[in-house]
């Protein structure tokens, strides 16, 4: 997000088998890392395990809309984005991506990315 690369990770007891809470962190931030020799029996959710929504989980998946002028477009078509996305081509050469997110902060980010070649049409 935002040109950082993060990782996720989780809070646990002290034996590894009961997830406190999940957190991601800034991989630029990290300055050390120990390895240890500890079998980890936590279930991650399945939004985290695989890339049905778009963007870090940060919240239950949701469901956007995001208008694209037809210089965008191409670059949009040409991408997965997640697995639960939906394109409709409209006049012009526009489209509308339908996208589902685990973080609105970031998909947010990344519209704003395009300037006047995106906005979002609903939330």
């Amino acid at each position: 997000m935002n040109h950082a690369l993060y990782v996720y990770g989780a809070i646990s007891n002290n034996v590894a088998t009961e997830l406190k809470h999940s957190t991601c962190l800034a991989i630029h931030r990290i300055k050390k890392l120990d390895f240890i020799n500890q079998k980890v029996a936590i279930s991650v959710p399945d939004h985290i395990q695989n890339k049905t929504t778009f963007g870090l989980p940060e919240h239950e998946p949701r469901t956007f809309s995001i208008q694209f002028t037809k210089s965008a477009a191409g670059y949009v078509k040409e991408r997965i984005w997640c697995d639960e996305q939906k394109i409709e081509e409209i006049e012009n050469g526009e489209i509308i991506l339908t996208i589902t997110t685990s973080s609105e902060r970031e998909l947010n980010a990344w519209v704003r990315g395009f300037g006047e070649q995106a906005k979002m049409i609903t939330s």
